[in-house]
Order: structure tokens, then C-alpha cells, then sequence
């Protein structure tokens, strides 16, 4: 509370300044517009108003679900960061390691830092929802603002504002904490800026360097950014001709930088890569599939799957849209396979043709969610954290923590999580991720249709979201929980600018907000 109202003071202050600058402009510079549109031009003013909506929006929903929602996967992050990661038949490691992408971890590391004078879990929890939702609010406003310069109008202005506004699909991510939603963030800063770029038909040295930071962005804070990111660069390379070398250049560097930070860095920092089972997902699922079903399979396929872990139990544990129950046990040999990668791919190959039926089955049973309209989707988390007595981390005391309901602060009864999910199985159409992903693949048919750009670069923008469903549909390791396709989510009230509906290749000329086309 005390740092929600240290938040509150801190606005309040900003907007008696900014109000008494203006006033102090108006009287100096009276009957002189143009000078005071140079002064606060009309993107900075419509920014300050989408962030100010947006940031307390998400205040009033956290302080109502005190202190935001904590993901089962975030509770390894902050073991990690309180130092008491330790090795489970669910998770085989312990100490850091690249699981949930480091530098999420070290995100919450920050967080956890800032709330140590509090001493509570919830505090630190709570720090990083307030860090998370400024985000959130200053990367939407950043995207309507850059709607408002396509010269889309207001009436679709308005709604795409208040889609982001009152959405509580965006309320629920934006106080959970998860990697995918500020990954999610930074995918859509990027999308948009790559629709730019296709505008522009070429890079500035500013754009290269934004390019290359938000592709480390994407890179670091998902294990398959690096794919999207190659993926991108690829129909880069074929539309925008006059920067190929530089292109090129960047390509190399990036991968490049994959791998020496997931060499010797993390072998210097003591940081343990992701296992390989996790790049395995629907090759387990349909092995496991084939055992479970009684599929044709040899003696020899057999005993070498029974060293990863026996065939029984790895036939009795198969669950069609989950492959979690199969390799998070104590009896799954991590490093047997890990050290028999080519093998188990060869024998997952051999199964294929005489068991394409359950093969096939087993695909569309883990993959169903991102790809059937109106399929139940798991939108958030529904829990919190508590603190209980037991382990150190710097000035934070002695406690552990568990699951917790949220706690109302405010007297509302906002509970985003039951909301949300009461409208998804209320309204399956609407929050499907099957239906979402549809929508944008619609987006992505009527960019072709475009004419305002030439070639790849009418579907660039498209790039980075089919490439993240192609991964999704290789390696998903999980059928419904929406976090994994946020991104499009957040993408849809600028599809009709990003497909060319709205017709829209404009920027603003200089300060004074003249649009002109490109």
C-alpha cells in the first residue's frame, strides 16, 4: 500500500506540473497555438492520456487481487532468485537455470531487490506486478499512439482503446507473473515497428538499432525467440534490398550471441541450459501415445525407451493434451536422453509410418487449442502467494512461500481470474485461442491482397506471429493455456492497419502532427 501510494503521489505531482506548464505556456505564448502544439504536440499529449487510462486501470485490478498472480512456472524463477531451487521429481535441476529464460529471472531478481526493506514475498510479488503493469500501460499507449498516426480516425480509435482498456484478458496477464507477457509486450512493439520498416522500404541507423534490441528482447525472454527472430530476418533479407549486408551482418551477430551465451556464459555463471526433453514435447506425446494405445513397436524400440523411463509408466501416464505427467517424474532419465538425442529421434521416426493414425491423433490432441475455434482456453493463474518461516534471502527474512487466494485491498471484489474465465466458457468464440489465432491468419490473407507495399513486405508485420504458431505446433508443450498466444490477442485492434483494410501507410510530418502518406 505504501508503495501504491508513493505511485498515486508521484502521478498526482506529475499532473499539477504538466498542468501548471501549460497554463504558464498558454498566458505567455496566448493566441500562439503553433508554439504550444510544438511545446506538447498532440502524440505526446494522447500518450500521457492512454497511459494515465491504462495505469490505473491496472492499479485498481491489482490492488483488488493483492498482489497480483504467481504461475507455477514463476515459482522456479523465484526459487532461483531466493536461492533455494532444489532438484524434484517435477523439476530435474536445481541452482539457475535457463528453463524459464534467465534474464525473466533476473527481472524478478530486481524486483525482489526493491521490496527487501518490506521483508514479505507478497511485498516483492507485489513490486513486480506494479514494475510489470507500468510496462504493460507505457507499451499499449505507445501502440494506440502509433495507431493514431496511421490516421485511422477517431471512431476506431476510441474502440481500439477501449478494447485494450477494459479487456480482462489484458488485466489478468498484466498482474500475473509470467515471461510470455512481457515477451508478449515487446512481440508487439516489434510487429509494429516491422510495418514501419515495410513502409518505409528501407532502415535508418536508428531503426537497425531498435531492430536489434527488440530482437534481443524477443530473444531472451522466450527459448524460441531466437527462431522468430531468423524467421523474420529471412523475408527482411528478401524484401528491403538496399540493407542486405547489413541484414546479414546483424543475422550473424544475433545467432552468434545465442551462442555464446548459452555456452560459455552459462557455463561460466554456473547457469544450466534447458533440458533437452523440453524441445521434445509432441515426439514424447505420440511415442507415449503409440505405448498407451498398443501401437506396432518392437522389443529393441522398446527396451531403449524403457531407459528413459519404463515403458509402463510412460504408457499409463500418457494424458492427450499434456505431456507433462510423461517426463516431469522421478523415473524420467533427463540425461540418458539428453545423451541419446539422435537415437530417440531415430527411433521416434521408425514408429511413424506404421503408427501415422495414433501419431497424427496425438499431434492434433496437444496442438487442438491454438488451432479449433471455441476451444476452453486456461486464461491467468488463480493464485497468489503467501508467506510461511523458513528460508533467507538478504534482508527479506526467514520464510517460504505457497499459493494463496488474492486479497481485495480496495473493497471492490474484482476477482479478474474468475471473470475472465467465467467469459471464456460463457462466450468460447470470443476468447478461444483457436478463434484468435484464426482471426489473425485472416489478417495475414488480406495482406497479400495489399497493394501500398510491394512483395514480402505486405505481410512482414505477420512474420514474427506465424513463425511463434510454427513453433507452437512443433514443440507446444501444452494445449490451453492462452498466455502462449497473447501476443496475437494483443495484436487485433491493429490488424486492419497491419493487413492494409484500413489503407493506412502514414506517418506524421515533424512535430505539428500534419500526416502525410508514404
Amino acid at each position: 500500500m505504501v508503495i501504491a501510494l508513493a505511485l498515486a503521489v508521484l502521478v498526482f505531482i506529475a499532473l499539477v506540473a504538466a498542468r501548471q506548464l501549460m497554463g504558464r505556456l498558454a498566458a505567455s505564448h496566448r493566441g500562439n497555438e503553433e508554439r504550444i502544439r510544438i511545446a506538447f504536440p498532440r502524440t505526446a499529449r494522447f500518450f500521457f492520456v492512454c497511459f494515465a487510462l491504462l495505469e490505473v486501470v491496472l492499479l485498481i485490478v491489482v490492488l483488488s487481487n493483492y498482489p497480483g498472480f504467481v504461475s507455477f512456472d514463476s515459482f522456479d524463477s523465484i526459487r532461483q532468485v531466493l536461492g533455494t531451487a532444489e532438484r524434484t521429481s517435477a523439476r530435474h535441476y536445481d541452482g539457475l537455470m535457463n528453463y524459464h529464460p534467465i534474464f525473466f529471472t533476473f527481472l524478478v531478481g530486481v524486483a525482489f531487490s526493491l521490496a527487501t526493506p518490506f521483508g514479505d514475498i507478497a511485498v516483492s510479488v507485489f513490486v513486480f506486478s506494479l514494475i510489470q503493469i507500468t510496462a504493460t500501460a507505457s507499451v499499449l499507449a505507445w501502440a494506440l499512439t502509433w495507431l493514431d498516426k496511421r490516421g485511422v480516425g477517431k471512431p476506431y480509435l476510441l474502440v481500439a482503446t477501449a478494447f485494450l482498456l477494459f479487456s480482462p484478458v489484458v488485466m489478468i496477464h498484466a498482474i500475473t507473473m509470467w515471461k510470455d507477457v512481457v515477451f508478449s509486450l515487446v512481440m508487439l512493439v516489434y510487429i509494429l515497428k516491422l510495418f514501419d520498416f515495410a513502409c518505409q522500404d528501407t532502415l535508418s541507423r536508428k531503426d537497425m538499432v531498435l531492430f536489434v534490441a527488440l530482437s534481443l528482447g524477443l530473444i531472451v525472454l522466450r527459448n524460441n525467440g531466437i527462431y522468430i527472430v531468423l524467421a523474420t530476418l529471412v523475408f527482411m533479407f528478401i524484401g528491403l534490398d538496399k540493407v542486405r549486408k547489413l541484414l546479414a551482418c546483424v543475422a550473424c551477430a544475433l545467432i552468434a550471441f545465442v551462442l555464446v551465451v548459452n555456452g560459455p556464459v552459462f557455463s561460466l555463471l554456473q547457469i544450466q541450459n534447458v533440458n533437452f526433453s523440453e524441445s521434445l514435447s509432441i515426439p514424447l506425446q505420440q511415442v507415449a501415445a503409440v505405448l498407451h494405445h498398443g501401437g506396432k513397436i518392437d522389443e529393441d524400440q522398446k527396451d531403449f525407451l524403457d531407459k528413459i523411463r519404463p515403458v509402463e509408466e510412460m504408457a499409463s501416464s500418457y494424458r492427450p493434451e499434456c505431456p507433462d505427467p510423461i517426463k516431469y517424474v522421478e523415473d524420467f532419465d533427463e540425461s540418458f536422453l539428453a545423451d541419446h538425442k539422435l537415437e530417440f529421434l531415430m527411433v521416434w521416426a521408425q514408429l511413424m509410418p506404421e503408427n501415422l493414425g495414433i501419431y497424427t491423433r496425438a499431434w492434433i490432441k496437444e496442438t487442438e487449442g491454438y488451432w479449433h475455434p471455441g476451444y476452453l482456453s486456461m486464461i491467468g493463474t488463480p493464485k497468489g502467494v503467501v508467506a510461511t518461516e523458513r528460508h533467507v534471502f538478504k534482508g527479506l527474512g526467514e520464510q517460504d512461500f505457497d499459493f494463496s487466494d488474492p486479497v481485495d485491498l480496495i473493497g471492490l471484489d474484482l476477482n479478474i481470474f474468475s471473470i475472465t474465465n467465467t467469459l471464456a466458457k460463457d462466450f468460447p468464440g470470443l476468447f478461444s485461442m483457436g478463434t484468435i489465432v484464426w482471426v489473425v491468419i485472416f489478417g495475414f490473407v488480406f495482406s497479400l491482397l495489399g497493394r501500398e507495399v510491394r512483395g514480402v513486405l505486405r505481410f512482414l508485420s505477420f512474420v514474427p506471429l506465424l513463425a511463434l504458431l510454427f513453433t507452437l505446433l512443433i514443440a507446444v508443450p501444452i494445449s490451453w493455456f492462452f498466455r502462449y498466444i497473447l501476443a496475437f490477442y494483443l495484436v487485433i485492434p491493429f490488424l486492419p492497419v497491419l493487413s492494409g483494410i484500413a489503407g493506412c501507410c502514414r506517418v506524421y510530418d515533424g512535430v505539428l502532427g500534419e500526416r502525410s502518406t508514404v
